[in-house]
Formats: C-alpha cells, structure tokens, sequence
C-alpha cells in the first residue's frame, strides 16, 4: 500500500512537471513565430506587409511588383511576412532575418548584418519569410542587430537628405514637373524619378503618377556637408515631440504632414540626451529644385540635427509664421550634422 503511494505522487509530480512544461511552451509560443524559409525579393517598397492567405498576397502584387511567386496551397498551413531592408552599400554582407515575434498588435523581425562605414549609399533590399500560420491582423516592423562592425565610424558617413518627401496642393487639377536639378546626388526615388517627375496633381493633393496613385513623391540625396549654425534650438530628448510639434506648425505644416514628420523623426531624436536643431528654409542652393508650374507657396524645410551628451547655449533661431495660399509646395527632410563640424 505504502509502495502505491509512493508511485501515486510520482506519478502526480510528474504529470504537473509535464503540465507545467506544456503550459511554458504555450506562453513561449505565444509570442514567437518560427521562421521556415525566408526568400530574398525584389519588393523595396516603405511598408512591410502581413500576408495572411492567398487574397492578402494577390490585392499586394495587383499594385506591387513581388518577385517571389505564391499560390493558393502556399497559403494552406503557412502566412507570409514582407519586410524590407534597408543598409549602406559599405555593408561586408547582408544576413537573413535571424528571429520574428510578435505582440498584440506587432509583428518584429531582427535582421542581424555586418557593415564597414563609409562613404555609403543605402540600399534596399527585401525579404518574405514563409512562417507558422498567423490569421491575426498585425503590423510588420523590422530592427537591426549589427553582428560586426570593424571598421565602423558612424561619424564619416556621407551627409544624406533623410526622408524628402514633396506634397502638391494645386486648388485645381494640374499637369506638373518636378526637376531635381543635381540629379547625379540621388540615392533612391519612390515613385522612380526618370528625368524629373512629370505628374497630374488634384486639388486634394492626390498625385498621378504613370497611372498610379501617390499621396506624395519621396527621395533621399547626397548633401554637402552640414556644419552647426550659430543659432539653433538646444532640445531634450524627452521634449522633442512637443518642440516639433510647436514649430513644424510655424513652419506651415498641416496636422498629416506634422504628423509624418515626427513619426518618422521622434525614434531618432528621443533617444538622445539632448539635440542640437536647426531648420533651413531655403534649400534652393542645397537641393535645387525646379517646379512647373511655379507654387504661390513653396515651404522646404531640413531638419538639420546633432546628437548631444550636454546641453549647450546657442541663440534661439527666428522662425517666421508661414500662411499657404494658392498653389502650395510642401517639402520636409532630415540629416546629421557632421560631429566634426
């Protein structure tokens, strides 16, 4: 009797030590996604996608170019992730994506690379990675995780113009030209810029482009270097949105465009102590640009920044009110100012 209460609790222990393992793989899964194949494509578009069954994929590649092709019995046990990749062309190598999890409403992929600096243009490159079937709807974001960087001085890259991006506001529909005027400096266009952009703009701003449809024309180029202005805004990392905020709206940014503007800039500037800033507003000489028909008002901004371990003085920049009327252009950027200047 004594032995069979013996093997009883054994056998309790055991089935809790199971149970317990069974319920720690469940919590571990929940958040992971196993990575099966990943396949290098030709997608660079700025989004990353979540295909979830075969509709998903085929509503993608109707206004997308995707080199990897899909049928419908690749959507039987598995889903789809898109993410694109961008890196500077100094880079050794670029690794597939190492990990992808996933949280409520998040779906993260590491891709993990090896890069020297430079002089270096980004590239673009992209991956869909075939993964265990997830019918959640969820946004794709990616990160980075450098495996090696020798030979890296983030200080001697090259300035680049982060993220122009050009809004048309015509008060009736208009046949536009967009000329870049020191072509040679450009890194990547979206829509392609095939000797200027040549595009038919309605009065909501909804550009037509080669028969498709943009909200905006997107560019990023090589610039000179960038050396800090006598004056400036001195700000805290915590406190930049709200600074942003306050001046992009000056400048004459709409709530979409001051919106744009720090989603893409905040992740960039709040991580560091402090930042120095300064706004130029005359890019004719720095990007040159010519438009047909002439804007009634053109506002182009760079943001140009730099990092900060403390907090310097510096006279405040006087930024003046800017009212749209007519025609308007707008345009706005980023890129680092040189530590060395």
């Amino acid at each position: 009797m004594k032995n069979k209460n013996i093997i009883l609790i054994i056998i309790c222990i055991i089935l809790v030590f199971l149970i317990g393992m069974i319920i720690l793989l469940i919590i571990n899964n929940d958040n992971k996604l196993n990575i099966i194949e990943a396949y290098k494509v030709d997608a660079t578009e700025d989004n990353n996608y979540l295909f979830k069954d075969y509709n998903d994929y085929k509503n993608y590649i109707s206004n997308h170019k995707l080199t990897k092709k899909l049928d419908k019995l690749d959507f039987n046990n598995n889903s789809y992730v898109l993410v694109n990749v961008e890196y500077d062309s100094c880079g050794e190598v670029i690794l597939k994506p190492n990990n992808i999890e996933y949280t409520k409403d998040k779906i993260i992929v590491t891709i993990p690379y090896r890069s020297k600096c430079g002089s270096c243009a980004p590239l673009y490159s992209g991956y869909l990675i075939k993964v265990d079937k997830q019918s959640t709807n969820k946004k794709v974001v990616n990160t980075y995780q450098v495996t090696n960087h020798p030979y890296c001085d983030e200080n001697s890259v090259m300035p680049v113009a982060k993220k122009p991006i050009i809004y048309l506001y015509p008060e009736e529909t208009t046949n536009v030209n967009i000329k870049m005027l020191n072509e040679k400096d450009l890194l990547t266009t979206y829509p392609k810029y095939k000797n200027g952009w040549n595009v038919t703009v309605d009065k909501n701003g909804k550009i037509t482009y080669q028969n498709k449809e943009y909200y905006a024309l997107y560019y990023e180029s090589n610039i000179k270097n960038i050396s800090m202005h006598k004056d400036g805004f001195v700000v805290s990392g915590k406190d930049v949105s709200n600074f942003l905020e306050e001046k992009l709206e000056l400048l004459g940014l709409n709530y979409k465009e001051r919106e744009e503007f720090i989603v893409y800039w905040l992740p960039i500037l709040e991580k560091n102590k402090y930042n120095y800033i300064y706004f130029e507003t005359n890019l004719d000489e720095l990007i040159p640009m010519s438009i047909e028909p002439k804007p009634n008002t053109e506002i182009r901004i760079l943001m140009e920044y730099k990092p900060l371990n403390n907090k310097i003085k510096v006279p405040e920049q006087k930024l003046s009110k800017v009212t749209r009327s007519g025609f308007t252009l707008v345009e706005w950027g980023g890129t680092l100012i040189d530590s060395n200047n």
